[in-house]
């Protein structure tokens, strides 16, 4: 059910309303929309693909850095810097290879080198495939009827926390410097500043087409009927 003067495809609902199923009688809400209402919004199909994203993220980042842990151990004997908190696992890991060929360091070091490999190239495949479905749970609220300014704010702390565990990962696989990590959040803090002055541009305007709707609906405007 789509709200006129919404954005469609997005979690955004009309200016002056909080989510798209109140003021509906409830037996005439869909199923999604009975969850939603029944759980404050917190439960909708928008905001449980925007958690296991979430988690997926997270995941891949820890994945990611301990691939990088692996190679680096495998290079020189160590774990540094932000990879250091694996580097117990990485002994393990290593120490499960040195026993399956009998001792042989420089088997041990290839294979151990190789499972990093392996490890990151999976986080880099699954982060790609989280990165196409991410933006779909906009259009998954609008066509459900589910939007609401609860899921607008789950949105946004998704994107956020997903960002945050990415560009950290980078950082302690030594991807991204932090000078680098610096400038992009630079880019992004000036297209969050656009996108809000949008977005109180957009609010505005809703609420310059409601005031002209009750200017209209005055009596003032009424014809009089005619004897």
């Amino acid at each position: 059910m789509l709200s006129v003067g919404a954005d469609r495809n997005t979690h955004r609902v009309p200016y002056g309303k909080v989510n798209d199923w109140s003021g509906i009688d409830h037996n005439l809400l869909t199923f999604w929309q009975k969850l939603a209402a029944g759980t404050n919004g917190v439960v909708t199909p928008a905001n449980v693909a925007d958690a296991a994203a979430l988690g997926g993220e997270l995941v891949v980042a820890q994945k990611q850095i301990f691939g990088a842990a692996l190679r680096e151990f495998a290079a020189t004997g160590e774990v540094t810097g932000m990879r250091a908190v694996f580097r117990d696992a990485v002994g393990r890991r290593y120490a499960e290879y040195y026993q399956a060929v009998e001792g042989d360091t420089d088997k041990a070091s290839q294979e151990t080198f190789l499972n990093g490999t392996k490890i990151d190239m999976i986080g880099t495949g699954v982060s790609a495939g989280l990165s196409v479905i991410d933006p779909l749970d906009g259009p998954l609220a609008t066509a459900t009827g589910t939007r609401s300014r609860l899921g607008e704010k789950v949105d946004a702390g998704h994107d956020a926390l997903a960002l945050t565990a990415k560009l950290y990962a980078r950082l302690a696989t030594g991807e991204l410097r932090p000078w680098e990590v610096e400038m992009l959040l630079g880019v992004l803090a000036g297209y969050i500043s656009a996108r809000e002055t949008e977005r109180k541009a957009f609010i505005k305007k809703q609420r310059m087409f409601a005031c002209f709707g009750r200017i209209n609906q005055s009596p003032i405007f009424v014809s009089a009927p005619v004897e």
